[in-house]
């Protein structure tokens, strides 16, 4: 290989995918039973943090809607360079709103950026939740208000709805699939990555890099009496109905 190859080699981007969706939505629970999968790896919220929310990084920096894109993108890279398996990287929707707090970068800026240099063609599986379950959720693991845990999950919706008019490499699966058809949703996010499915897959949940509020032994039941408030159904008709949950 010649001097000129041996730079662009260097130069061309690591493939890496994401898994992406509402906090509380189940991207913990998937990505531990792909990262189980013993041709994937993948990262529990690396370098979100530190690049995506700017903790790491300069004042200078941080205010910086590329510069901090940058730093988590190319951090990802090295993580893919280095991996033996096909290394994912799994983020939450707020994360990545995150990114609009740095300077002028108003919505759709900062998921424009987002989608063109760090997504671009790279595949992405995407969880949903049905949004009541998700804010109740949200209320009782983190002490959110309804209005904020309604705000966020209404938020990951317009994220989802951006990326797909944009005709990206998305796998769209939702939460209570995955926990009730388990080998049926892994095996088509497994085909998506490029594997075939695992049996190991299944015992995800028991993953260390598990959360401690999110470990257990066995995928947990469906609570489907679950009962909420009067009014919350009214408050997510719109994107329920689009998600398949009415």
């Amino acid at each position: 290989m010649g001097i000129v190859q041996k730079i662009k080699q260097r130069m061309k981007s690591s493939n890496y995918f994401l898994v992406i969706g509402a906090g509380r939505g189940g991207t913990s629970l998937l990505a531990s039973m792909l990262d189980y999968h013993p041709q994937l790896q993948v990262g529990m919220e690396r370098f979100a943090f530190d690049y995506l929310l700017g903790e790491k990084l300069d004042k200078d920096k941080s205010d910086s809607l590329v510069e901090r894109i940058n730093a988590f993108d190319w951090a990802c890279q090295l993580e893919a360079k280095q991996s033996k398996n096909k290394w994912g990287n799994k983020i939450t929707t707020e994360q990545i709103a995150a990114l609009g707090n740095t300077l002028n970068s108003d919505w759709p800026t900062y998921i424009d950026v987002f989608s063109s240099k760090v997504i671009r063609n790279r595949k992405v599986l995407f969880i949903v939740r049905d949004g009541r379950a998700c804010v109740s959720s949200k209320i009782k693991r983190t002490g959110q208000s309804y209005e904020e845990a309604l705000s966020r999950w209404k938020l990951s919706i317009l994220l989802l709805n951006h990326l797909q008019e944009k005709n990206l490499n998305l796998h769209i699966c939702k939460y209570e699939d995955l926990v009730t058809q388990p080998e049926k949703v892994l095996t088509l996010a497994a085909e998506f990555l490029g594997v075939q499915f695992h049996s190991a897959m299944l015992e995800g949940p028991k993953n260390p890099m598990m959360p401690k509020i999110y470990k257990g032994e066995a995928l947990r039941a469906i609570n489907v009496e679950e009962q909420w408030p009067e009014g919350w159904t009214a408050d997510m008709k719109k994107e329920l109905e689009q998600l398949g949950y009415l």
